[in-house]
């Protein structure tokens, strides 16, 4: 695990590129098969994906003008890429030419936002994001195959407060674990996280809350470990605080329950 935050590490990174753009925000980014990188992030409205070599070195750069997309995934049956963000799905050869898309909802009737995108162990692709029902947003999740067909999609309410879907990933028993952040509570000024752990088909199987009494805690990732259970990373700052200044690892077990929680100063921009 890749913890990126704003601090200095004590060793040096292999290399040190910036791909410049005038404005730009919320990057994803993978290893390809030629030991190169895809990235994505958001330029102008539009997904901006980069291609570079195993250096850093830009191969090729290009604008997707449908929608934003914050996360990317690698297909692994067939090498070509997948995004999503916003209101859409994506998918790309491996030059970046657009095979086809799919809308992930109506942000406008409903504000249903693709958050994360993973490809499965078998090969088609599981995304998380959030949708709103009639009483608050939930977590939304959608599975399709390699040719864009749905496979099956769920909603799943975690709190009155409303909650979404912020990170997604497959565990070794062919289900998912996710991770998202809860509503504001007005009682305890707090934002907390939740994990909710899914079979393959979308049936929920349990899900587990971490809460800090006035602190808002944000969700920044979520992996599954060798032995079942799972670490996850969230930015923490206090209620009325505008900037994060620390973040938590919370390791829990296979069922979800905390094995142990350790604080860093700094916050985490993304896992990798």
């Amino acid at each position: 695990m890749l913890c990126c935050f704003n601090r200095v590490l004590a060793q040096p990174p292999t290399f040190f590129k910036t791909y410049y753009l005038n404005d730009n925000y919320g990057p994803d980014g993978i290893q390809t098969p030629d030991s190169g990188f895809a990235m994505v992030t958001l330029s102008q409205g539009k997904a901006f994906l980069v291609k570079a070599n195993a250096n850093g070195d830009s191969l090729w750069s290009k604008y997707y003008e449908r929608a934003a997309y914050s996360s990317i995934a690698l297909s692994i049956t067939d090498s070509c890429l997948v995004m999503t963000g916003a209101s859409y799905i994506v998918k790309t050869d491996k030059n970046g030419d657009t095979i086809w898309t799919r809308e992930y909802g109506n942000y406008n009737l409903d504000g249903s936002t693709a958050c994360s995108i993973k490809c499965t162990k078998k090969g088609d692709y599981i995304i998380a994001g959030q949708r709103k029902n009639d009483i608050c947003r939930v977590p939304y999740i959608k599975r399709y195959d390699t040719a864009g067909n749905l496979l099956w999609e769920n909603t799943y309410v975690m709190s009155p407060s409303g909650s979404g879907a912020s990170y997604i990933n497959e565990t070794s028993d062919g289900g998912f674990i996710i991770m998202g952040d809860t509503g504001y509570s007005s009682g305890t000024n707090t934002i907390g996280s939740f994990i909710l752990k899914i079979n393959g088909k979308g049936d929920s199987l349990w899900s587990r809350y971490f809460v800090q009494p006035f602190y808002l805690r944000l969700s920044k990732g979520i992996i599954p470990t060798s032995d079942k259970g799972h670490i996850q990373i969230a930015n923490i700052r206090p209620y009325g605080q505008q900037l994060s200044t620390a973040f938590v690892a919370t390791k829990t077990d296979s069922l979800g329950g905390k094995i142990w929680e350790k604080t860093y100063s700094g916050s985490c921009g993304s896992i990798i």
